[in-house]
């Protein structure tokens, strides 16, 4: 009966479009495979064939389950994930995949500025399906490479909060990140925020198309130098930086004319009309 009235919440809270809702308790692989852990809505049902992987969970190796997943105040761990056409949406959850297999075209991932998703043993195969993977995180996503990714590669989208970690358990490896789209708080005083990290061994491959939001009025510029120089022409300037250490954006606030303080602004008044005064005299 509790599951029950937690769904009809779920769904009243605008999360219809979800097959898959979390309501069990804490997250282990026994508990994603059991079908009474999930509320499942629209045309679908819980199931699956029995995989390699043995694996019956929705989004698992073995699963033919791949309707949207929704993780509500939930947090724990499983096995594996797999990442053919995997919808994941976290909303105050953390979640852990020992494994991830693949990340590619119809797999999309929404992480929500109170979510951390951890995805370990990551790797792609030659010769898959290809396709990029959709990210949109205001949250942690962290990605750790076992070997290179064998799809198109990730497009980002970072809301004002969301970072990402990627890094590599041996060796080195590239990640294929397509284009990072970011978006700043309003951004009124110097600073830098971290927008992707790469780890030990971990580099780009190629260059990924970098845009940023919320700069309305801002100057883009490419280096620190330029920034300073705008800053003391009166700009409002900002900055992508993209080198082995990831990819940061930095914004600088342009300098004002300096205002007089009010008790020079009164003595110099009082000085004008002194000598307006002497002038009259003579």
């Amino acid at each position: 009966m509790l599951k029950k009235l937690f769904t009809l919440c779920l769904l009243a809270a605008g999360m219809a479009q979800a097959a898959f809702v979390w309501i069990g308790g804490e997250i282990t692989t026994a508990a994603w495979n059991n079908q009474y852990n999930w509320a499942i809505t629209g045309n679908t049902s819980f199931g699956g064939n029995l995989g390699d992987w043995g694996s019956f969970g929705p989004g698992t190796p073995g699963s033919d389950k791949w309707d949207q997943i929704t993780l509500n105040s939930a947090s724990g761990a499983i096995d594996k994930l797999e990442g053919w056409t995997l919808k994941l949406r976290l909303i105050n959850s953390s979640l852990t995949s020992s494994m991830i297999k693949k990340l590619q075209g119809g797999c999309s991932v929404e992480i929500d500025a109170d979510s951390v998703l951890t995805l370990k043993n990551f790797g792609g195969e030659n010769g898959n399906d290809g396709g990029t993977c959709v990210l949109d995180c205001d949250g942690v996503f962290n990605l750790e490479y076992s070997k290179n990714q064998g799809g198109e590669g990730i497009l980002a989208s970072l809301g004002a909060s969301g970072i990402m970690n990627l890094t590599s358990t041996s060796g080195t490896h590239t990640a294929k990140v397509k284009t990072v789209s970011a978006t700043l708080e309003a951004a009124a005083i110097s600073g830098t925020r971290k927008l992707i990290t790469l780890g030990d061994g971990m580099s780009f491959e190629g260059a990924p198309v970098v845009t940023v939001n919320g700069t309305e009025g801002w100057t883009r510029v490419n280096n620190e130098q330029e920034a300073q120089e705008a800053s003391e022409n009166g700009e409002d300037a900002y900055w992508v930086t993209n080198d082995s250490t990831g990819i940061s954006v930095s914004w600088l606030k342009g300098e004002s004319e300096t205002v007089p303080e009010p008790a020079s602004a009164t003595l110099s008044l009082l000085a004008l009309a002194a000598l307006a005064a002497r002038r009259r005299r003579r």
